[in-house]
């Protein structure tokens, strides 16, 4: 297989690496799985696989739950 074929049957099913994604301004790219084995879907700015960064996401969203939670028990505990 050529390289041109190589490209255009990787942009076909949307395999093109992180240069090519940039070039067409897309937002995300399929590359190599991460460090924890997810698929590979990547962003193209700053390379971050999107699976990690939404596991992240999540992980400080419950964080800030739970300091609610604590500050408000602490005001409770405080006035009641």
């Amino acid at each position: 297989m050529t390289r041109l074929e190589k490209e255009l049957y990787e942009d076909r099913l949307g395999l093109a690496g992180r240069s090519r994604a940039l070039q067409k301004g897309k937002l995300t790219y399929i590359g190599d799985q991460c460090k924890k084995g997810h698929g590979g879907i990547k962003y193209v700015s700053d390379g971050r696989c999107v699976e990690c960064s939404n596991d992240k996401s999540k992980m400080v969203n419950i964080d800030r739950i739970i300091a609610r939670k604590l500050d408000q028990k602490r005001l409770d505990d405080m006035y009641l």
